[in-house]
């Protein structure tokens, strides 16, 4: 009911969804899941699935292991999300001169995934902890985020929005696990995270920072709705 009420499953393009989906389903079907290390596990699915459907994916997916980034190491202090999904646009460009990783500033920041050998009911707690850290610290424009957590045996879903009342509050959501045609369930939902339009996922773009904007590279301080440089 969560992903349906935010129409996850209604906007994608189809073209996208059947070649995503059937990189994912070859990649299970060759996949040992058992007795894997969890970087191990999370480094061959962004290798040999996400690789294989597209080679650019990382310039909008960033796999996070021993990423030490300012503004990532500053956003989310000692715990660390395995996969971000980003809307870069021109950030990049101010990135070079800079040499910050402008790409995880909370306004660039779509959705979180997170990937797990066994997945634990409390693992949904993580993941709205970092989605709640985003939203926290996004424009106030931002209404909700939702984020994915999986095992490759079932996958959550989970959504931390404002509350209607009071911008500073935040109300927490999570999908329960699937029953029946887990599967089907799986690889659907799981396709459905890259494929689907990222204002599903609560993400706006904000207009692109003017040309004449150069910003230097020293962090000045993390204030409650921005990071100063």
């Amino acid at each position: 009911d969560l992903v349906r009420s935010r129409g996850l499953g209604d906007v994608y393009k189809r073209q996208d969804y059947v070649r995503f989906n059937n990189c994912l389903k070859s990649w299970l079907s060759t996949t040992n899941l058992s007795n894997r290390n969890e970087k191990d596990l999370q480094l061959d699915f962004f290798q040999n699935c996400l690789k294989i459907y597209d080679q650019h994916i990382d310039n909008r997916l960033k796999y996070t292991d021993g990423f030490k980034g300012i503004i990532f190491k500053a956003l989310f202090d000692r715990l660390m999300p395995d996969f971000c999904l980003v809307d870069n646009y021109n950030s990049h460009v101010k990135s070079l001169s800079s040499g910050l990783d402008l790409e995880f500033l909370p306004l660039h920041i779509v959705s979180v995934l997170e990937l797990k050998t066994k997945l634990k009911y409390s693992d949904v707690g993580q993941l709205l902890h970092y989605l709640g850290i985003i939203l926290d610290y996004s424009p106030s424009s931002r209404s909700f985020i939702l984020g994915a957590i999986t095992d490759f045996r079932d996958i959550r879903f989970a959504m931390v929005r404002r509350s209607t009342d009071d911008d500073d509050q935040f109300k927490y959501e999570a999908s329960l696990q699937a029953f029946q045609d887990e599967n089907e369930y799986l690889s659907h939902y799981l396709t459905m995270f890259f494929t689907a339009d990222r204002s599903k996922f609560g993400f706006c773009r904000l207009e692109p920072l003017p040309d004449n904007i150069r910003i230097d590279n020293r962090l000045l301080g993390i204030g409650a709705n921005s990071m100063v440089f």
